[in-house]
Parts: structure tokens; C-alpha cells; sequence
């Protein structure tokens, strides 16, 4: 018999990172699931982890790429294996509270016709800040913008939704924006959209700010290509399938090109590498990027150096941060 859900998890060099994500799904109230784990060519020893975890669970099921295909070509490789009536995205280092699925399972059964995409609210750990969904007239507009954050673990997927998606495309490699690209297309998809008005998913949050250590040029220019493809592929979905929102799609794809300059000008610790930054949005790639220049310089460098002094950003800053695209791209 088919499960009710498919909780799927890729895995790449997790060990000794998933003891509460394990724990979590351990101490579900309801028990009518199964967990597919995506080993995405791990170079440690997740492999021999997760086959562990596997023994210990007749439910849990281990796929593996071979070599390192990368977070959205791992959700497709689990998405094709999932059985369940319903599809949960859990990252590897995130958890669910005890009460998740059974909440879940209690809202997707009230009514005779239970929403395609149920969306629910999240704690933000270590802060324990919560976020609840938000309610929206045009809900695929609001994750195309920006108003609602594109996080695909923030909503439960009917199957039909997911096997539409998989008709439609094929995976790609990407590891930045492939959330905002997969969640457009899964919203595109879907024709009905329920809230269940709890916190259940606990997302680990590092914090942008603390990864200005991690970042450089070479991250930059790999991050941008990935943006890049990223942008194309929902904006290739959108005019294919729904072109009433292929403009606001090209817009999101600006939105993610933008976000990787976000990072690395505004959370680079070195000002010195700032200005390398800088002068590749201007000069860099035979200056497909100098259209950024300006938001770079002029929206970015105020908000970065108040972020260095450790002055708190306001809401206006926030708001201010990305540019706006009248026009129709």
C-alpha cells in the first residue's frame, strides 16, 4: 500500500550534521510515510551513515548519484521515486516537529477536495523566530516576486502536482535559486493552495551574515552561471506554460542574479575583495552584468557598510535592497 507521504532528503557530505533531522522523523505521531534519501555523490562517509539509518527503518530508502549532481538534480531524483499521496521536502540539516505530519494529515483530510499545495509555517532556529504563511490574491505572483520567499520546503505537494512537473522538465544542475525556480513551476502547476496556520518545519539557518569568510570571486562567478540557468529554465517554463507570467518570471530571474551580488557585497569581509566584485559586475563575463552595476554601487554599498559598523538594517532597507523592473523584460 502506498504511503501518505514522501519525506525526501538529499544528502551531500552529511555526517554527524542529521542526528536531529533523524530524530525528528522518529518521533512522528503519524506513522504513514516513507523517507527517500538522496546520497548526492557525498565524498565522506554519508553513504555508510544513512545505510544505518536505513536498518533501522523498513520505511527509508537510499538513491545514489554516483557523482555530485547537485541539490535540485537530487528533489528530481527523489520526486520520480516517490510513492506517497503527498511530497515534503526536508533538508538534511532541518527537523519537524513531533506533531508535523499528523497536523498535515489532518488538514489534507477535513475536506472532500484537499488543496494541491498546502503551505504551513516554520521556525527559524537557532533564534526560534516564526514565520507563518502569509495570505496573497495571486499566490504564483507573490513567489515570483519575491512577497512570499520560495523555499519548497514550506508546503506539502500533492502527487499529481509533482508528476505534472516531471512531465514537463527535466533536471539540470543548479545549486543556487533552485528553489525559486522549482517553486515557481510547482506553483504554476497547482490550482489549489490551502494554509495550515502552525510552525512545524524548523529550518537551521547559518545566517548569510556568517558565510562573508566563504565567499570570492570564483564562488561569484559559479553562483551568477548557476542563477543564470536557473532564471532560464522558469522563465522557458513560464512562456511555454503559462505566459500570462513569463514577465514577472524574467523579473524573478533578475531578483536571483541580484541576490548573489546581495551576498557577496554586503556580507564580504574584505573590502578589498568588495571591489573585485564590483568591477566583475561592471567589466566582468564582456559586461552581460553592467546593468547591475548601478544597484550594486548605489543600493548595496550603503546597506554594507551599516551592516559592517553593526548598525541594524530597517525594514526600508530591506525593501530597498532589490531593484525594480518596470518595464516589461
Amino acid at each position: 500500500m502506498k504511503p501518505f507521504f514522501s519525506i525526501l532528503i538529499p544528502v551531500y557530505n552529511q555526517v554527524g550534521k542529521m542526528e536531529e533531522c533523524i530524530a525528528s522523523l522518529d518521533a512522528q505521531e503519524f506513522t504513514d510515510y516513507e523517507v527517500i534519501f538522496v546520497n548526492d555523490g557525498s565524498t565522506d562517509t554519508s553513504q555508510e551513515m544513512l545505510e544505518e539509518y536505513a536498518k533501522e527503518d523498513r520505511r527509508r530508502r537510499i538513491l545514489l548519484h554516483e557523482s555530485n549532481r547537485s541539490l535540485l538534480f537530487a528533489r528530481y531524483t527523489g520526486m520520480k521515486e516517490a510513492k506517497g499521496e503527498y511530497v515534503l521536502f526536508l533538508d538534511s540539516d532541518d527537523f519537524l516537529s513531533h506533531d508535523a505530519l499528523q497536523l498535515l494529515h489532518e488538514r489534507l483530510t477535513e475536506t472532500a477536495e484537499p488543496p494541491e499545495i498546502l503551505r504551513f509555517g516554520f521556525v527559524t532556529e537557532p533564534e526560534g523566530t516564526k514565520t507563518f504563511p502569509i495570505e496573497t490574491k495571486d499566490i504564483l505572483l507573490s513567489v515570483l516576486t519575491g512577497e512570499i520567499t520560495p523555499s519548497v520546503w514550506k508546503n506539502c505537494y500533492r502527487r499529481n502536482v509533482i508528476e505534472d512537473l516531471l512531465q514537463k522538465t527535466e533536471p539540470f544542475y543548479c545549486n543556487m535559486a533552485e528553489d525559486a525556480c522549482l517553486s515557481g513551476m510547482l506553483y504554476s502547476i497547482a490550482k489549489s493552495f490551502g494554509i495550515l496556520d502552525q510552525c512545524i518545519y524548523h529550518y537551521n539557518s547559518g545566517g548569510m551574515s556568517s558565510s562573508g569568510s566563504n565567499l570570492s570571486l570564483e564562488k561569484m562567478k559559479r553562483d551568477m552561471r548557476s542563477v543564470e540557468e536557473a532564471g532560464a529554465h522558469l522563465t522557458g517554463f513560464m512562456e511555454k506554460y503559462d505566459p500570462l507570467y513569463a514577465s514577472a518570471a524574467r523579473i524573478s530571474a533578475k531578483r536571483m542574479v541580484e541576490f548573489v551580488i546581495l551576498q557577496h557585497v554586503v556580507f564580504e569581509e574584505s573590502w578589498e575583495k568588495v571591489f573585485d566584485y564590483l568591477r566583475f559586475v561592471k567589466d566582468g563575463e564582456d559586461g552581460r552584468y553592467e546593468r547591475f552595476f548601478d544597484m550594486a554601487c548605489n543600493k548595496l554599498i550603503p546597506v554594507r557598510v551599516k551592516y559592517a559598523i553593526g548598525i541594524s538594517l530597517t525594514k526600508e532597507d530591506k525593501e530597498n535592497i532589490f531593484s525594480k523592473y518596470e518595464e516589461d523584460l
